[in-house]
C-alpha cells in the first residue's frame, strides 16, 4: 500500500504522464531488467539503473585515457570529464543515461581509431539506441569512411539497433505485465483513484 501511494502520489508529477515512455531501446532493456529483477523494490530499481551507470562511467574513463594516449596527450586529463561535477551529479546522480551514450560514443571513436570499423559501427549503435543524439556524427563519418565503407557502417549501425528494438520489446512487455500481476496501481487522466485491480484487468490494465 505504501508503494501504491508513493506511485499515486508521483505520477501526476510526470513531464511526460500520457506517454509509456520517451526512450529509445537501450534504455527501455535496462529498465525492463531492474522491474524483473525488482518488481516490489523502489530502492533496488534505483540500486541496480545506478550500478549501470557506474559502470558505464568506469569504461568511458578506461576510454578515456586510451584515447588521449593515441593522440599523444596526458592521461590524467581524463581526469577533467571523471571529477567533473556536473558528470557525477547528472548521470550518477540522477541517473541520467547519457553515460551510456558517452560510453557508446567513445567506444565508436576508440575502435574507430583502431581501423576496426565494423566494431565502431556496433558500438555507434549501441550509443543511438541509447539516446538519439550520435547520429548527428554521422555526416562526418562519410568523409572519413567514404561512401563505400559509410554505407557497410550505416548498415551494421542498422542492425545493432533493430536487434535492440526487436529484443527489448518482449522484455519491456514481460515487465510490464509481471508489475501489472502486483495489482500496483499508476492512475491515469481518465482512470479515477479508486480503480480496483478486477476492474483493470477487465479494460486491459
Amino acid at each position: 500500500m505504501q508503494l501504491q501511494q508513493q506511485l499515486t502520489d508521483l505520477y501526476p508529477k510526470l513531464n511526460s504522464p500520457h506517454y509509456f515512455s520517451v526512450y529509445p531501446p537501450v534504455c527501455q532493456a535496462v529498465f525492463g531488467v531492474a522491474a524483473w529483477l525488482f518488481p516490489h523494490s523502489e530502492r533496488g530499481f534505483i540500486v541496480l539503473l545506478r550500478a549501470v551507470l557506474l559502470g558505464a562511467e568506469c569504461i568511458t574513463a578506461l576510454l578515456l585515457m586510451s584515447l588521449l594516449r593515441a593522440f599523444g596527450q596526458p592521461k590524467h586529463r581524463a581526469l577533467w570529464y571523471v571529477l567533473n561535477p556536473l558528470v557525477i551529479v547528472e548521470l550518477t546522480g540522477n541517473l541520467h543515461f547519457e553515460a551510456l551514450l558517452i560510453c557508446g560514443l567513445l567506444a565508436a571513436w576508440w575502435a574507430l581509431t583502431r581501423g576496426r570499423w565494423v566494431w565502431s559501427a556496433g558500438a555507434l549503435g549501441l550509443a543511438v539506441a541509447t539516446k538519439l543524439l550520435p547520429l548527428l556524427v554521422l555526416p562526418f563519418l562519410i568523409r572519413r569512411l567514404g561512401w563505400g565503407a559509410f554505407l557497410g557502417y550505416a548498415a551494421v549501425l542498422s542492425l545493432v539497433v533493430g536487434a535492440f528494438l526487436r529484443r527489448s520489446c518482449p522484455l519491456i512487455c514481460s515487465a510490464t505485465s509481471a508489475a501489472a500481476s502486483t495489482c500496483i496501481f499508476i492512475p491515469s487522466s481518465s482512470t479515477p483513484a479508486s480503480t480496483t485491480c478486477s476492474e483493470r484487468q477487465a479494460t486491459g490494465w
